[in-house]
């Protein structure tokens, strides 16, 4: 098991995807596919990887939707991004040793070029005082306080509990799904709002398109819970 951090990011493929850089102690980086640091800074280089989208992009968040972005105001850029990359891996491995060297990021497979595949199955955990580890899993949402409209995730976790974003007060899973009824978390916007997009900066949301309605939210989450848990499905 390899500790990392996820760090929010867009892959711009016609579209810019809104997801994250994940950064192992072992200088593994996910990013739509696993590569070493100077394969990762290549990528944010030839903006494959950006931090920022430009205004009239589409922006797409899977298992969400996605919407046109107007008037950005975005705070990191991709200097940032590659030195809180290089942080990451340094936080779990200080002494920076032994540390991932793919020197290619294709295969040749068939006289054709593919990415490398992902290495190993990716979930959130949230530590326990005792130093054990909870396995999580999380999906993308919307919440909705003092008139802003935030887009953050929602973590569940194997014992009951959840929090909403990455570093939000610990909860619970019922607390999670009340929310939701209620309306302080949804899954839909309306055009027009400023969204806030945790770790990255600010737009004007626009042509939204959001097929996910809340109340199959509330179903996936508690799918997700029990899955992590052992217990059956719905399936």
């Amino acid at each position: 098991m390899r500790d990392g951090f996820a760090i929010p990011i867009f892959i711009h493929n016609l579209e810019y995807h809104l997801t994250t850089v994940d950064a192992y102690s072992d200088g593994a980086i996910d990013v739509g596919g696993f590569v070493d640091r100077l394969l990762f800074e290549e990528k944010l280089r030839s903006g494959s990887v950006r931090p920022q989208p430009p205004d009239g992009a589409t922006i797409s968040t899977y298992n969400l939707g996605s919407c046109v972005c107007q008037g950005g105001a975005w705070f990191r850029d991709k200097t940032e991004i590659r030195d809180t990359v290089r942080e990451a891996i340094r936080l779990n491995n200080p002494t920076m040793i032994q540390l991932l060297d793919m020197g290619s990021d294709t295969l040749l497979h068939d006289k054709l070029s593919a990415a490398k595949p992902g290495l190993a199955e990716k979930y959130p955990v949230r530590r326990s005082a005792d130093g054990s580890t909870v396995p999580g899993r999380e999906v993308p949402i919307f919440a909705v306080a003092g008139g802003k409209h935030i887009l953050t995730r929602a973590f569940v976790f194997a014992d009951g509990t959840a929090r909403i974003g990455a570093v939000g007060p610990l909860t619970t899973v019922d607390g999670v799904f009340k929310d939701i009824e209620s309306g302080k978390l949804t899954t839909t916007i309306p055009d027009g709002v400023r969204l806030d997009v945790e770790g990255l900066g600010s737009f004007t949301a626009q042509n939204g398109s959001w097929p996910v309605k809340a109340l199959e939210r509330i179903k996936e989450l508690r799918d997700l819970v029990a899955q992590i848990s052992g217990k059956p499905t719905s399936s």
